[in-house]
């Protein structure tokens, strides 16, 4: 019967849980002065903290994301698929400048080519790395 007694013990800890944390959010938003809502706020965090240790539940979160957790596999096309990206911010912060005035013609111009020009470059560097996943980590490491 020491299973029972564990799953029975869980359930009251839980239920605490959750009053304390009802409680908390009512002493924070009907506390009758600053003083009241600070004390007894941090005195109830503290029991919500307590609580969620016993339970465990910061390693029960922490289990569940990683399981779901996917490394990513083609790094090297993210990468440079990003790259390519702030190209394409740098050409829209050049052509709208000039646009608007804030640089010369002259000047966007030229960054307008010397940015088409690096676009290009990533292109033919995105077509480069599709496909090519990253090696896999050994198993005792993490991501």
């Amino acid at each position: 019967m020491p299973a029972a007694r564990h799953t029975t013990q869980m359930l009251i800890l839980a239920a605490f849980l959750g009053v304390a944390l009802i409680a908390n959010a009512a002493v924070l938003y009907y506390g009758p002065n600053p003083a009241t809502r600070l004390g007894l706020g941090l005195l109830l965090l503290a029991l919500i903290m307590w609580l969620s240790a016993r339970l465990g539940v910061v390693s029960r979160i922490a289990q569940s994301l990683s399981k779901g957790y996917k490394r990513r596999r083609y790094v090297k096309l993210r990468s440079t698929v990003d790259r390519f990206l702030d190209e394409v911010r740098r050409l829209n912060w050049a052509a709208a400048g000039a646009e608007r005035g804030f640089r010369r013609e002259e000047e966007a111009a030229q960054d307008l080519d010397a940015t088409e020009k690096r676009m290009h470059d990533l292109i033919g560097k995105i077509r480069e790395s599709a496909g090519y996943a990253t090696p896999e980590p050994d198993e005792g490491h993490s991501p």
